[in-house]
């Protein structure tokens, strides 16, 4: 950030105001809105995890009796094979006879920069056409480079969280938005509902934002959290892709519908064209065709990075997809289901078990009007040891730190509540997920008894092996679609090297099983023979995928910074 201060231009005061408003997070679902009548929007598209029906992690929108556009972010790191794109859906819940469930057989990516959330727009080809009526329709798309004018009124739509903190609805939610410029980019639309709390939330990134008939935007993140009345919500800007999207269209007709004549000699001898070539290639070898756009690219790289894309890593704070903060380029608003693998602050546990009353007597509740949204560990007895993501962009008067709990909807004689006094962060940063570890000093000393303990801290650089047992634990959702836990929940996790960043991320994973930490308790801790090894910092693909191993900030790489905290204050 530093070296670009010399000169102030238009992307260095987007990536300030990035930093200032603490970083975008994946955005999605409603809040604040309303239950859309059923099939009332039937271009919309549900994307779930094909070996879990129901698991809603992301939006979409038929354009084409054939594709679906969503956002980039959504199916970042998601294998396109793990993907099924539901259309005719409304209760998540139930069956119905006017769902249509597809696989995706190719995706067609722009430029998409996770760093700066630009050109966060991806077209998915089904594996057949919809059938088309009531229940099922195409939406109509705006003219390229269609201005979109400050104050026109549109309609944002999604399943997902109806708060940070709130669960997720099981039918469509709805809600009327106001196009705004303020703090916006040429590249997105961005909405706010006047004088209400109320907007998109985690758990719908990719949905469609429709103004008067027309998809005008793919739904891409929103700053800290969901609906602050503070900072517009982020969606892609449809305009600028109108062309792209037509390229695409044309170019996959031309594959299947080429005339008799030396046009069949075309085909029969692909290399004579490089697009049809690559079409092919791809239909043959079921990957994916990455198809760069002949007209320029919409997003300029240097455009100002302003928050997350939807699917950004979900941090598991309760918060939704991001934690207080999120843990990607910004908080998406991917939904705690089954999301992409873009990492998301993570927390809670999915195939786990409740621990036995105060057996780890170290573990905190962060808490904000009475109401759990991370987790800690107690270090010493007036400073305990959290994610950076969980405080990140928030008033820390606000937050109650709870010893001694266990089942969080009693009332327990056991618990100690404190304030925290004072917040020590080590270069936490958002957008690379990197350094996610905060020590909260408390504005008192804990009583040290059977049920309220220190736990022990690893020696500077002395991690852990690949093939190591450790106990992951923490309160919140039981699975993407499923409540929080009242009671403390524990898994048995094994340290695994691969798909993780060695030095900057301890990884686990539950082999030969859908097992995991998810949403609602980031900054707990992960245990490895009696050691606090790792802070619960985000996951990818959603929570216990069974495939992308969930992450944790690695405590043994900052033990002499945390002990020097806690030294001085002595």
């Amino acid at each position: 950030m530093a070296r670009r201060l010399q000169a102030p231009s238009p992307a260095l005061v987007g990536l300030l105001l990035a930093l200032l408003l603490g970083g975008a997070a994946r955005a999605a679902d409603i809040v604040g809105g309303r239950e859309a009548q059923p099939h009332s929007r039937p271009y919309v598209a549900s994307l779930q995890m094909s070996r879990n029906p129901g698991s809603h992690f992301c939006g979409g929108t038929l354009i084409h009796p054939s594709f679906v556009l969503t956002a980039a972010h959504c199916l970042q790191d998601v294998p396109a094979g793990m993907v099924s794109v539901v259309l005719g859906a409304h209760d998540l819940l139930r069956p119905d006879p006017a769902e249509q469930k597809f696989t995706i057989s190719r995706v067609f990516q722009n430029n998409y920069n996770a760093e700066e959330n630009l050109n966060d727009v991806l077209l998915l080809q089904l594996d057949r056409p919809a059938s088309l009526g009531a229940e099922v329709a195409v939406a109509t798309l705006p003219q390229q480079d269609q201005p979109l004018p400050q104050g026109t009124q549109c309609l944002a739509m999604g399943w997902g969280r109806l708060g940070t903190h709130a669960p997720t609805p099981r039918v469509l939610q709805e809600l009327n938005v106001t196009v705004v410029s303020f703090l916006c980019r040429p590249n997105n639309v961005c909405t706010l509902v006047p004088r209400r709390t109320a907007g998109i939330c985690f758990g719908d990134s990719g949905g469609p934002l429709v103004c008067d008939g027309l998809l005008q935007g793919v739904d891409s993140f929103v700053i800290r959290e969901c609906a602050t009345r503070q900072f517009p919500d982020f969606f892609a800007r449809v305009s600028l892709y109108v062309d792209w999207i037509g390229s695409i269209l044309r170019q996959i007709d031309r594959l299947w519908k080429l005339p008799p004549g030396p046009a069949a000699q075309t085909l029969a001898s692909p290399c004579n064209d490089p697009v049809l070539l690559s079409v092919l290639l791809a239909s043959l070898l079921g990957g994916e065709w990455d198809q760069r756009p002949a007209i320029p690219a919409p997003i300029a790289p240097g455009d100002p990075p302003l928050g997350t894309p939807s699917g950004c890593p979900y941090h598991t704070g309760s918060w939704g997809g991001a934690g207080p903060g999120c843990r990607g380029p910004g908080a998406t608003t991917h939904s705690p289901p089954p999301a992409p693998p873009e990492p998301a602050w993570a927390a809670e546990i999915v195939g786990g078990r409740p621990a036995r009353p105060h057996a780890w007597p170290f573990m905190v509740s962060l808490q904000r009007r009475g109401g759990h949204f991370c987790g800690a560990t107690l270090i010493s007895n007036n400073f305990v040891l959290s994610a950076a993501h969980c405080v990140n962009g928030l008033d820390f008067r606000s937050v109650q730190v709870v010893l001694g709990a266990h089942d969080l909807r009693r009332r327990e004689p056991e618990r100690q509540t404190f304030r925290v006094q004072r917040v020590f962060e080590n270069g936490f940063d958002p957008s690379g997920l990197t350094r996610d570890i905060v020590v909260l000093q408390l504005n008192g000393s804990a009583a040290i008894n059977a049920n309220v303990q220190v736990a022990q801290l690893p020696a500077q650089g002395r991690g852990v092996d690949n093939g190591t047992r450790c106990l992951a634990m923490g309160w919140g959702r039981l699975g993407m679609n499923r409540p929080v836990a009242s009671v403390l929940q524990e898994l048995n996790v094994t340290v695994v090297t691969s798909l993780c960043r060695r030095r900057v991320n301890v990884c686990t994973l539950v082999p030969g099983r859908q097992a995991g930490i998810c949403f609602g308790d980031s900054g707990g801790p992960l245990v490895c023979d009696g050691l606090v090894q790792g802070i619960d910092s985000f996951i990818r693909g959603g929570c216990g995928s069974g495939f992308y191993p969930d992450a944790f900030a690695p405590v043994a790489e900052f033990a002499d910074w945390i002990n020097s905290i806690i030294r001085r204050a002595h």
